[in-house]
């Protein structure tokens, strides 16, 4: 019962977030987007809690970050780049977001990744370097800043920091909302799976050599006791649209320098 009460309830927001939120042109629609960012998106509720951290000098992490706290942190902590991991989609916490960048003088990468999906190779080894080569300080975001960004904090603080991957993890915990025993888990097993088939091999070396998100698919649904057939034919439905996506719109090859000017983007939030 509950499971459909659940289906229902996305469908309903699915159409509302079809129907407007998509335009801040005009007064009108700029009045329907607040709306929209504020409810739809539960921006509402950021206002007070902002699942702010920082991880080091250089990087911070955080939920969908407010026009507002934007300029603030460009203001007092001269940030320079902010990683939005919801990708490039025309929803209004988009629009506003894009906007303030850009009149703030912040460069903004788009790239999606999933909260309730393996991370497809191409899409990790963007994220990848681009903690590694873009300006910083640098933010990263998502939506609620929990399963997302705690998956790119713990790759930047393994992979470019050095620290204990066992340590590292730790940005996914319940203390930044994030909770590994529904599908959002499979941000926590990326790791487990690393370290049962790695043979040593270091993560990033791993994920750009040996790493399959069908056979973490397949893994976790079979960990989960769930058919992995739909599963794996899942993650091969996000895999090759996030790798067309990243082949049409990424201005370098993946594994080069890609940092971006103002209204360039990788991917968009079509899968959550």
């Amino acid at each position: 019962m509950f499971s459909t009460i659940y289906r229902k309830t996305k469908e309903i927001e699915r159409r509302l977030r079809r129907s407007f939120g998509q335009d801040i042109s005009t007064p009108a629609g700029r009045r329907a987007a607040w709306w929209y960012f504020m409810l739809i998106d539960h921006a509402v509720l950021r206002i007070l809690w902002k699942n702010f951290h920082r991880l080091d000098d250089e990087v911070w992490r955080s939920n969908h970050p407010s026009p507002k706290m934007l300029r603030r942190l460009r203001d007092k902590a001269g940030l320079r780049t902010v990683v939005n991991l919801r990708g490039a989609a025309g929803h209004a916490a988009y629009l506003f977001e894009r906007e303030a960048c850009d009149a703030l003088g912040i460069e903004m990468i788009d790239l999606h990744m999933s909260a309730h999906h393996p991370p497809p190779r191409a899409s990790l080894v963007t994220l990848i370097d681009i903690l590694r080569t873009a300006p910083k300080p640098m933010l990263l975001h998502c939506k609620s800043g929990a399963d997302r960004t705690g998956l790119a904090a713990a790759l930047y603080l393994h992979i470019l920091k050095g620290v204990p991957l066992e340590k590292a993890r730790r940005q996914l915990h319940w203390r930044f909302l994030h909770f590994r025993h529904g599908t959002a888990g499979v941000q926590d097993f990326f790791f487990d799976h690393y370290l049962a088939t790695a043979d040593g091999m270091p993560l990033e070396d791993w994920i750009r050599i040996r790493y399959d998100e069908t056979e973490l698919a397949r893994a976790f649904a079979e960990k989960r006791g769930q058919d992995p057939a739909p599963a794996v034919e899942r993650a091969r439905d996000v895999k090759a649209m996030l790798e067309g996506l990243l082949e049409d719109e990424a201005p370098e090859p993946v594994g080069q320098d890609i940092r971006r000017k103002p209204q360039e983007s990788i991917g968009n939030d079509r899968v959550s």
